[in-house]
């Protein structure tokens, strides 16, 4: 969905998989010759650049940024831009991919420590990967759970026998959208679409395409629209939930709200659903006289790509550091502050 000044444009295209960029079609050279590791390929290069050094300094980095500034971003592009632009200046725009030898990798198998700790031993990601694709196949008017064997059946094909406290917590989840009102709305609705991919525009020719997938978007009578975001983070007991959305999903929000009126809505709510609290959605609501104000916003979340700002974070630890292909050689801060835990959880 593409909106093109005040005319609203359908763009039917395929979507890639949630948050996933293409498989890059080769190894930089420079990659190899700078780093000298072993690497797994594990991000897309927008254009092989020569490699900084060390040393680089800003204004070299800037230079090399302004070249190859990409003409689309991604909510998740700029929420890994977020967390460090280093690590992003160095997979997604030069290309280096992630360290596989990184001792901080959990147990040699590839993969970073998850933030979130497990829930019933299952991984925080592929739990809340396989709450979506149970949530996909929900109908809305029926809000039938699944059963025992559904739910194995998408454990099954992530290669993984769900035990049955596993099996329960799935069904927990699912269970609190089908009795939440979001989901009573939704049935109503007279436009319904799930994992929806859209791009949207900031009203500037210069600036990058901004795409993403929304997990469910409806048209609802009298001309509004209806964002529903999932989430199966664990939420502690008086957690602010606005907060949390606004720190942590607040482009997406506002790349939803995007979409939706540049498909000509006449307003939008952002409902992003936690569905450990599905009584208590964190909604924001927007109406095309929003639309100047939220691409300014979103214009300036991104002017750090733009403009090639790509210092690394203040606050290193190894969740966020570990496998980066900077971490070992590039990056200023020493291993040992790349490898302690959460700072942000420190006493």
């Amino acid at each position: 969905l593409v909106a093109a000044g005040d005319r609203p444009v359908r763009l039917e295209a395929e979507a890639p998989g949630r948050g996933r960029p293409p498989e890059p079609s080769g190894r930089p050279a420079e990659a190899q010759a700078q780093a000298q590791l072993t690497f797994d390929l594990d991000a897309a290069p927008v254009a092989p650049a020569a490699a900084p050094s060390p040393g680089a300094t800003p204004r070299e980095m800037r230079s090399a940024a302004a070249a190859t500034v990409p003409g689309a971003l991604s909510y998740s592009q700029l929420a890994a831009y977020d967390r460090c632009a280093y690590r992003w200046y160095l997979e997604r725009r030069l290309g280096l991919p992630r360290d596989a030898r990184d001792p901080l990798l959990e147990a040699g198998r590839g993969r970073e420590p998850d933030a979130s700790p497990p829930v019933e031993g299952l991984d925080a990601r592929l739990r809340g990967t396989m709450a979506h694709e149970l949530l996909e196949e929900l109908p809305f008017a029926a809000a039938t759970v699944p059963d025992d064997a559904s739910i194995r059946a998408v454990g099954a094909r992530h290669e993984l026998a769900l035990t049955d406290a596993q099996v329960a917590d799935l069904r927990a989840l699912v269970a609190a959208f089908a009795g939440s009102a979001l989901r009573e709305r939704l049935a109503a609705a007279a436009d319904v679409r799930r994992e929806h991919g859209f791009v949207v525009t900031l009203g500037d020719e210069d600036a990058p395409l901004l795409t993403g997938i929304v997990d469910v978007l409806a048209f609802e009578d009298g001309g509004g629209s209806l964002v529903v975001d999932y989430k199966s983070d664990v939420i502690a007991d008086g957690a602010d939930l606005e907060a949390i959305v606004e720190a942590q999903y607040g482009a997406q929000r506002r790349i939803y709200a995007l979409a939706a009126l540049g498909a000509g809505a006449v307003d939008v709510e952002v409902a992003h659903l936690f569905l450990a609290r599905p009584d208590a959605p964190a909604v924001a609501v927007y109406d095309r006289g929003d639309v100047e104000r939220l691409r300014a916003e979103l214009r300036a979340r991104i002017s750090g790509i733009v403009e090639g700002r790509f210092a690394p974070s203040p606050l290193p630890w190894r969740g966020l550091c570990a496998g980066c292909p900077g971490r070992r050689a590039l990056c200023h801060h020493p291993p040992e502050r790349t490898a302690r835990p959460d700072p942000t959880a420190e006493s």
